[in-house]
């Protein structure tokens, strides 16, 4: 028994308005019940929640491209440097030559000035050629945490190996390249979703091979080149100068030509990247 809430007279509990004044009365959680009988608790049953995998951390993909595009740039820029260090390494390797040709010899002052114009382009290069490799790394580094961010696995070389892979003396001979064709296997647009290491069987682009192969050749002819002048000079050691000149313009070629090739597959490699993963909103 209770009471009404506006005139106060007596009414049951399963009275829903005062039979003296009419006002409603608030409703007893008992008086839910059904009239069949007790309800049975309702218990909610908890569904299993699926979350999709974390994504690893990675560049996005727009900003993958615009690294590659200025990389594309960057080596074609080398590769005209290197071009006018060749020019350069051919004037004085002539204008020394002209010192000993008794039909029409040269000035020792023209073959100084010519060696002079060739030290500092070779300087110019070494800086460029730095700048250019320092910026290619960081494309290959950053190409390698994306192609894993998008669910390719089981690689050998992780992204670290793009840096890390140039400073281990003699195994730097080979290390970028494996690291390289790694990354272009797992780009491969022909893999699955489903099977993220179906692509260590994919063929290798041969261009890879032959940017690598021209690029150590040249390094080691510049190197030697450099090494033959370190003591000389320029009247007395004219055969080690001439060599310098020699060394270096044969690497310059195989430079110019390794930039060349390095811009495609940088092009190319930036292109199949795209296709891993790729959403419209460039993830």
């Amino acid at each position: 028994m209770s009471f009404c809430t506006d005139c106060g007279s007596e009414v049951e509990d399963r009275w829903r308005f005062c039979r003296s004044c009419g006002t409603p009365q608030p409703v007893l959680v008992d008086d839910m019940v059904p009239a069949s009988g007790p309800s049975t608790p309702l218990v909610a049953t908890p569904q299993p929640v699926t979350y999709p995998p974390p994504r690893r951390p990675g560049p996005s993909l727009s900003a993958l491209r615009t690294l590659g595009t200025w990389i594309q740039v960057v080596l074609w820029v080398c590769a005209a440097v290197s071009a006018l260090l060749l020019a350069f390494a051919l004037a004085a390797h002539a204008a020394y030559d002209r010192l000993v040709d008794r039909v029409s010899p040269g000035s020792l002052g023209d073959a100084v000035a010519a060696n002079d114009a060739f030290e500092l382009a070779i300087g110019s290069w070494i800086l460029v050629s730095l700048a250019a490799g320092v910026a290619f790394i960081v494309w290959l580094y950053q190409a390698g945490r994306y192609v894993r961010r998008e669910g390719r696995s089981g690689g050998r070389f992780g992204p670290g190996w793009a840096i890390g892979g140039w400073f281990i003396p003699l195994a730097n001979l080979v290390l970028p390249a494996l690291y390289a064709a790694e990354l272009w296997r797992m780009s491969d647009p022909a893999v699955v979703t489903d099977d993220p290491e179906g692509w260590r069987h994919r063929p290798i682009d041969g261009k890879l091979w032959t940017w690598w192969g021209m690029f150590s050749v040249a390094a080691i002819l510049f190197s030697i080149g450099l090494a033959q002048t370190d003591d000389a000079t320029l009247v007395t050691d004219r055969s080690l100068w001439m060599t310098q000149y020699k060394f270096t313009a044969v690497a310059m070629v195989l430079y110019v030509a390794a930039g060349a090739v390095g811009a495609l597959l940088v092009r190319h490699l930036t292109e199949r990247l795209s296709s891993v993963g790729a959403d419209p909103a460039g993830r």
